[in-house]
């Protein structure tokens, strides 16, 4: 019960944070929030951006690709889109499963990925184990689709945990 009521608490602060002018503003396609005791950048500009682009974008702001580690995160991260009215949008997260691998990790971490959202039908890529797959995910579209990294160019979250 207090795990759900700290992830409202953060919803909420996250909603009025959002929307009460603590954002960059959205006409620039680049936003600014705080959410779950983390710092998120989102770029959902035009064009999209490869994912070697979007890692590079990320580490030039001194964060890295969004690691979707928790259910909460997740629900937080969908709310926000849909809020934000980019739910068509897809990004790309830190999810990698490297050439011959059968084992998904969350590339800024190191850590395994253990919880999947993925689409009805996904992942559709596994049998291709001669290529680096990466993990990005679509509201609109219901989860997480496995690409061949830098095959795709989508929109990206960053983010930077506090210290």
């Amino acid at each position: 019960m207090i795990a759900k009521n700290v992830f409202l608490v953060a919803i909420v602060f996250f909603l009025m944070e959002s929307h009460c002018g603590e954002s960059a503003s959205l006409n620039n396609k680049v936003d600014y929030s705080y959410l779950l005791g983390e710092n998120y950048m989102v770029d959902y500009s035009n064009p999209y951006n490869m994912r070697s682009e979007a890692v590079r974008q990320c580490e030039l702001a001194g964060m890295h690709l969004l690691s979707i580690e928790t259910d909460g995160e997740w629900e937080a991260v969908k709310l926000w889109i849909l809020i934000n009215g980019v739910y068509w949008g897809n990004f790309w997260t830190s999810a990698v499963k490297e050439a011959g691998s059968t084992r998904w990790v969350w590339e800024s971490s190191g850590e395994e990925v253990t919880n999947f959202h993925w689409s009805k039908s996904q992942p559709t890529l596994g049998f291709s184990d001669t290529v680096k797959h990466c993990i990005g995910f679509s509201v609109e579209l219901g989860g997480w689709y496995d690409y061949v990294c830098n095959e795709e160019s989508l929109s990206y979250f960053c983010e930077k945990e506090e210290s």
